[in-house]
């Protein structure tokens, strides 16, 4: 094949695809296939596993055998000349620079042959000379020949003409140095175009499978699509099918079961229209006492809002009519007990409303101080000296506090201001209540109030408790 033809940089005719595909399977099996003969030099196990089950493995093996049997002779060659042309001055040289030990340059200079005695020294190293420069030439083709590089026979062929020029001038060491640089940068020359030429192809391959690849690609998908197209129409077809027979199916099943529950149905039928109608007649009882339950608990809770809605009122912080709820109390109570409760409590309560126990407490602290001032006034005699009297003498006595027994206006203040402490106005009522002259009409306003609050309160907790009492059956 030619080279140039091979590598050059204008672009190959189009080949038919599998041709590429074969070539770039070619291209990329063949480092595989170098790596396992070069691996096949070093394990016994794998060389013969190589040769037996890989078609050229042989022919392989011995190339490479050929071609490192012929670079061992031509270092060997290389280090023979090196050695023959050391003298001493060099060898002292090269064993101080490191690169060469004592013993080897001992021994190139014992093993110096001695020259013939019917040739000069001269002609010797020149038959010599030339005879290990026509050895490397030829090994040079044997190297080029199984590489088969193109293009460096025809400067072998040079090479080998300039070897008796080379000889004949005396330069041999000269020229032996400056053919292993030719032939260094020809077999680095030929190898880089070898480069070249690969990328190029291997870029080209490339392309090409990356187009081929596409194009596979959409002829697969457009034969995939039309084949699920094809699937899916037969799938729904046979579907539509198996539903049409099973819509069949479950009609008939639906209608023999249809028949058969009828049957059962009408036998069973007559004998149970005479309990249907004894459990209708019971039902009917249950319906009509729920009715009157739901309708008294309706009542019922429809008075506990009236009586709710009133307590309500009680706590407001201003004074609330409540003549509203205590009238729609009055007309839908009708138990003698709850109409003579709200009877009880007067119109004029109703309408002008009762102050709240903290109202109460908060006046309670205002008529305490007013009191004290007028207790030890006589209920006979309220003259001006006496009042003052009263209001000196109350400021120094001392306060008295807590559940104190007594009689006098300071014990039944103590006593009144310890159930106001405790939430208990009722017994703060009764307490005040029994004051007498002067403190007692000081705090007469006050009382009258809590009375009225403590009137209406007492009788909305009585109408609570019984109507509870009547939702839950008890009376």
């Amino acid at each position: 094949m030619n080279i140039r033809r091979a590598y050059s940089s204008t672009p190959p005719s189009k080949l038919k695809w599998p041709k590429r595909i074969a070539k770039g399977i070619a291209i990329m099996v063949a480092p595989t296939y170098i790596g396992a003969t070069i691996y096949a030099q070093s394990d016994r196990e794998f060389k013969r596993f190589f040769r037996e089950n890989v078609p050229g493995a042989d022919v392989c093996l011995r190339t490479h055998k050929e071609i490192a049997y012929n670079l061992g002779r031509f270092v060997d060659y290389v280090r023979g000349i090196e050695k023959e042309h050391l003298t001493e001055k060099d060898g002292i040289v090269l064993i101080e620079e490191g690169r060469i030990s004592e013993e080897s340059v001992l021994k190139t200079l014992e093993k110096k042959p001695e020259p013939a005695p019917s040739k000069t020294q001269e002609e010797i190293e020149r038959e010599a000379a030339k005879k290990k420069m026509q050895e490397f030439v030829v090994m040079i083709k044997e190297i080029a020949k199984l590489n088969d590089v193109g293009g460096l026979n025809g400067s072998l062929v040079q090479v080998d003409k300039s070897v008796e020029e080379l000889v004949k001038d005396g330069a041999v060491d000269e020229g032996f140095k400056e053919l292993s640089k030719q032939f260094l940068e020809l077999i680095k020359n030929q190898m880089n175009l070898v480069e070249q030429a690969r990328k190029g192809e291997m870029s080209e391959l490339t392309k090409y499978y990356e187009n081929q690849k596409i194009q596979l690609a959409t002829e697969i998908e457009t034969v995939m699509m039309d084949e699920l197209k094809k699937q899916a129409s037969l799938y729904q077809e046979n579907m539509t099918k198996q539903l049409e027979k099973q819509k069949k199916e479950m009609e008939a099943d639906f209608k023999r079961r249809v028949r058969k529950q009828v049957a059962e149905e009408r036998n069973g039928q007559l004998s149970k229209l005479s309990e249907l109608e004894l459990e209708l007649k019971v039902l009917e009882m249950k319906v009509k006492e729920e009715n009157d339950l739901t309708k008294h608990l309706n009542e019922s809770s429809k008075k506990l809002l009236f009586a709710n809605s009133i307590l309500n009122a009680i706590e407001n912080p201003t004074r609330v009519n409540f003549s509203v709820p205590l009238n729609g109390l009055k007309n839908e109570c009708s138990t003698e007990f709850v109409k003579e409760i709200v009877k009880e409590i007067p119109e004029e309560v109703s309408n002008a409303g009762v102050m709240s126990e903290q109202s109460l407490i908060d006046g309670f602290r205002e008529i305490i101080p007013r009191v004290r001032r007028v207790a030890f006034i006589p209920e006979n005699n309220s003259s001006l000296k006496n009042h003052a009297f009263s209001f000196l003498f109350s400021s120094l006595v001392f306060k008295l506090h807590g559940n104190v027994e007594g009689k006098e206006v300071d014990c039944i203040l103590a006593r009144s201001e310890n159930w106001i402490s405790k939430g208990n106005l009722e017994m703060a009522t009764r307490e005040l209540n029994s004051l007498k002259g002067w403190p007692r009409l000081m705090a007469l306003e006050w009382i009258k109030e809590a009375r009225k609050t403590l009137q209406v309160k007492q009788a909305m907790s009585a109408i609570q408790s019984h109507l509870q009492m009547n939702q839950l059956g008890l009376i």
